[in-house]
């Protein structure tokens, strides 16, 4: 789970087409960097002692994300 960044979609029907395929660019980008934080997050966790609070606090100083949409 990521606490940084989060987002919400709205109107997230919309920008599906009838085959169920992302359609919006801006969502499409949105979800890539969401993605791609998780990818950071991930590693980050694989490299450190995620079981101290220090730790925690470690990496969630390291991926803290500004995000406009």
């Amino acid at each position: 789970m990521l606490k940084r960044p989060e987002g919400m979609i709205p109107a997230a029907g919309a920008k599906f087409d009838e085959q169920g395929r992302l359609v919006d660019g801006k969502t499409r980008e949105f979800i890539q960097q969401l993605l791609v934080s998780l990818a950071d997050w991930t590693r980050h966790l694989k490299n450190s002692d995620a079981k101290s609070a220090a730790s925690w606090r470690e990496c969630d100083a390291a991926l803290h994300y500004e995000w406009t949409t």
